[in-house]
């Protein structure tokens, strides 16, 4: 049985290298040349031994036509030729298995985002989560992530919802509300009254629902691969054909111009290329199948925040009241919103000169300051009306977010902000020409989300989606186009990211970024770009593929009518067409069209 898992394990090739080669050395130091008598069918009667074992498990092998021809040269004493054709294809499977590793996309860490044990309010004393049953009351400190869905029963804290909703903006909860797993706590201390088991809690079944789709996805071939079943015995019956109608010696340059090494190398050269080219731009690919799962995508699905939007909040309009002016507004509102990091207060602050003296944050309302003499209150409509001071009724369009200025007890206006996406209209412009079809998938509030497409170009688009409805919209849109790539950023993307025929991460959150089929560090600007590049691989790997073909169709010919010696047959008919086609590759990938270097 371990026999068996070896013959079948690719690792089996890096022991068949290593043995091969030193076997080799010491064969030839010992008995010379004669000494590959014993070598090549050593090596040929493993490859024949694997492809029996594969074939037993309803697998077609490259393995058989390889055992094969170097029987056949063995038997007609072309040793050198024998041993070359051995180590070159257990080369090619070497680097052929680290693509393959390479290209695996699986989840990466985000286990590790939920704590393993937390405090229960009867005991006073950590349990074990999985342990924690619902009705059960748990405390989630500052800076918690919340490891089971409940309701909030004492306390109140502003939490950052993005790993599930994806909104850019934290939520502020009180006694009553819901807090889903993977809300992380970011104020203070509250008790939360359980109400499903850990392995029922959102973030959990996100992470299950991953693993069961890119499981789905988990066998990676290669093109040789999908071509082995009609082309081994192709081959084969080819040389038997012609070793029973004339002679062996002339069925021998089939075996020897059919060996798919020119493939095998082809498209690792291609894959190798594309991805360093990639990587030269600053974006990750992680293999040649990913690389044609994304030039297949017919349907591209944005996510909003930190995709397009990037969490990056501007100011849109200011509405002054009372006889305050504008400049007025904006330089009391902006020196209270210097202290603090809220991504709202980094929106209004570079707009003053002033410093406030003191603030003080509510966490999820807002902030009270003492700037230039004067009491300033900034944030949320509940925040003044706590203060005393009565708001009017809404200011800002809805979309906007709507934050309330009150300085000395007195309204002072409103300042009404929005997401920015105008550097993200380019890239979708950008898809649009690429034939793609552009659609949206948010967790965001559905007014955000509606305005964002709109100022992008985008006509199909989804708000306040949960994990397993982005989902949804990845089998819909699959359905109605074809292929679906999804480019997300967060936790809550996982299971997008996982169902998608072609996920695409942005940013380099370590806890997705491998699984996706390719990984955006430095953000959605080079999507287009990659699209491109695989686009383009998968041209030149299919011209690389005909261009084999033909030089081995043609030197098969001129071996058989005996018009060339066999040593040329190997020379052209192998290695000659894999050059070929890698000449044709590295000129192809490395000379992109002018659109495409000026990005």
């Amino acid at each position: 049985m371990r026999a068996g898992r070896l013959l079948g394990s690719m690792n089996a090739w890096a022991w068949l290298l290593v043995g091969a080669v030193s076997l080799t050395s010491m064969v030839f130091m010992l008995l010379g040349v004669e000494g590959l008598g014993f070598i090549i069918p050593a090596l040929s009667l493993l490859l024949l031994a694997r492809a029996a074992y594969l074939a037993l498990r309803r697998r077609i092998s490259v393995d058989v036509l390889m055992g094969v021809a170097g029987l056949a040269a063995w038997m007609m004493g072309l040793l050198i030729e024998g041993l070359l054709i051995l180590l070159l294809y257990s080369i090619a499977e070497l680097v052929e298995e680290w693509a393959e590793r390479y290209a695996e996309r699986r989840l990466v860490g985000l286990k590790s985002l939920l704590p393993r044990t937390i405090m229960v309010e009867d005991s006073g004393e950590n349990m074990a989560v999985d342990h924690v049953k619902a009705g059960q009351v748990y405390l989630l400190r500052p800076g918690d992530m919340a490891p089971i869905d409940g309701v909030i029963v004492e306390g109140s804290s502003l939490f950052d919802t993005s790993y599930i909703t994806g909104e850019s903006m934290p939520r502020s909860l009180k006694p009553g509300d819901t807090i889903f797993s993977g809300y992380v706590n970011m104020g203070g201390l509250v008790h939360v009254r359980a109400t499903r088991r850990a392995e029922e809690s959102q973030l959990q079944v996100l992470l299950r629902e991953a693993e069961k789709a890119l499981a789905r996805k988990s066998r990676i071939q290669r093109r040789i691969e999908r071509l082995a079943g009609p082309y081994i015995p192709l081959v084969l019956l080819a040389f038997t054909a012609v070793s029973f109608s004339a002679s062996p010696l002339r069925g021998l340059p089939i075996l020897l111009a059919g060996c798919p090494s020119a493939f095998i190398l082809s498209s690792s050269t291609a894959t190798t290329l594309s991805i360093a080219l990639l990587a030269r731009r600053s974006v990750v690919a992680r293999g040649g199948l990913a690389l044609e799962k994304i030039a297949g995508a017919r349907v591209v699905v944005l996510d909003k925040t930190g995709t397009v939007s990037r969490g990056v909040m501007k100011l849109g309009s200011i509405i002054p009241l009372n006889g305050y002016s504008e400049e007025e507004l904006l330089e009391y509102a902006g020196g209270a919103a210097k202290g603090s990091i809220h991504p709202v207060s980094r929106a209004i602050a570079p707009y003053s000169r002033l410093v406030p003296r003191r603030v003080d944050e509510v966490p999820g309302e807002g902030l009270i300051a003492e700037v230039d003499g004067r009491l300033v209150l900034l944030g949320s409509r509940r925040l003044l009306e706590e203060q005393g001071v009565k708001a009017p009724p809404r200011l800002c369009r809805e979309g906007l977010v709507e934050v309330l200025a009150a300085i000395n007890g007195e309204m002072a206006g409103a300042l009404c902000l929005e997401e920015d996406v105008e550097s993200s209209r380019r890239i979708v412009e950008e898809l649009k020409k690429l034939k793609l079809h552009v659609a949206m998938a948010s967790g965001d509030a559905a007014e955000r989300v509606d305005r964002a497409a709109r100022l992008l170009g985008i006509n199909e688009y989804w708000g306040s989606l949960l994990p397993q409805s982005k989902v949804n919209v990845v089998r819909r849109l699959r359905r109605i186009y074809g292929n679906v790539m999804y480019v997300g950023d967060g936790v809550n993307d996982a299971g997008a990211l996982a169902e998608a025929d072609a996920g695409i991460v942005v940013g380099s959150l370590r806890m997705i970024s491998g699984m996706g089929d390719a990984v955006l560090p430095e953000g959605v600007d080079r999507l287009p770009q990659l699209i491109r590049a695989s686009r383009r691989y998968v041209k030149t790997l299919n011209a690389s593929l005909i261009l084999a073909v033909v030089v081995k169709a043609l030197v098969m010919a001129l071996g058989v009518m005996e018009a060339i010696p066999l040593w040329a047959v190997v020379a052209a008919g192998d290695d000659g067409a894999t050059l070929a086609s890698i000449g044709l590759i590295g000129y192809l990938l490395s000379h992109s069209p002018k659109h495409e270097a000026n990005h």
